[in-house]
């Protein structure tokens, strides 16, 4: 298996883990990672800036968009690992 594929899988296992935590909470962050996503994509491709120079100018306010929820999923999945580890 490639390495790329293996990141994938590694992505999509760590995803459905995380929306056995809370479901609700899990897939709102989820949705809003995947909304956030769409919209630098759409303006990725709608622009008629380079797309080199536009991926430089917006990756740190990519990265900064995709913190906070990603947080908020590793919170819910530490909360959960406690609980599992303390019964």
């Amino acid at each position: 298996m490639s390495r790329f594929l293996r990141q994938r899988c590694g992505l999509i296992t760590a995803v459905a883990g995380l929306i056995r935590v809370d479901r609700s909470s899990a897939l709102l962050a989820i949705a809003l990672i995947a909304s956030i996503l769409a919209v630098y994509c759409a303006v990725y491709v709608a622009t008629d800036w380079i797309v080199a120079d536009l991926i430089a100018v917006t990756a740190n306010r990519l990265l900064m968009h995709l913190f906070a929820p990603a947080l908020f999923l590793i919170a819910l999945a530490a909360q959960r690992w406690t609980r599992t580890k303390s019964m």
